[in-house]
C-alpha cells in the first residue's frame, strides 16, 4: 500500500492551524451519519478501539502520539496476536498497533507542528487520516 496524501490548511485565529493529510489512493473516511469514538488520552489503544467497533463506533482514533516517538521506531509484524506494531528501537516498547480489522476505520493522531513531520510519519504507519492539531503550531516540536 502506497500512501499518497492530499492536503488541506485551514487558517484559525491568526497563527493557529490545522492540516489534514488523508490518503487518496482509498476511500474518504466519511463521518456524516457514524458513530465515533472521540479521541481519548491514554485510551485509544488497539484492544479498546476494537472493543468500541464490537459495540457500534464506526470510526475510532489511536492515542496521540508525537512524531519523533514514530519516527524512533521500527514496523514488526507480529504473527500471534496477527497486529502490525510500531516498537521504539531498542526496546520491546510497543508505541502504536494496529490490525487489518481496523484498516478503514481508525485515525491515527500525530501531534507535530509541522506538515513535512507529519507526511513522515503518515508515510511510516500508512494511516487513514492525520491530523496535526492547533496546539502545535505555537510550539516547535
Amino acid at each position: 500500500m502506497h500512501l499518497q496524501p492530499a492536503f488541506s490548511v485551514e487558517t484559525k485565529k491568526g497563527a493557529t492551524w490545522e492540516h489534514r493529510i488523508c490518503q487518496t489512493h482509498t476511500t474518504n473516511m466519511e463521518y456524516r451519519n457514524k458513530l465515533v469514538l472521540a479521541p481519548m488520552v491514554r485510551v485509544g489503544t488497539l484492544p479498546f478501539r476494537l472493543l468500541a467497533a464490537q459495540y457500534g463506533a464506526d470510526i475510532t482514533y489511536s492515542e496521540e502520539i508525537i512524531y519523533h516517538r514514530m519516527l524512533k521506531c521500527d514496523h514488526q509484524i507480529n504473527e500471534l496476536i496477527g497486529s502490525t506494531d510500531f516498537v521504539e528501537k531498542g526496546t520491546k516498547n510497543v508505541v502504536f498497533r494496529t490490525c487489518d480489522e481496523e484498516k478503514d476505520t481508525v485515525v491515527f493522531q500525530i501531534g507535530t507542528s509541522n506538515a513535512l513531520r507529519a507526511l513522515a510519519t503518515a508515510q511510516l504507519v500508512q494511516v487513514n487520516c492525520v491530523f496535526c492539531f492547533p496546539f502545535y503550531t505555537e510550539v516547535d516540536m
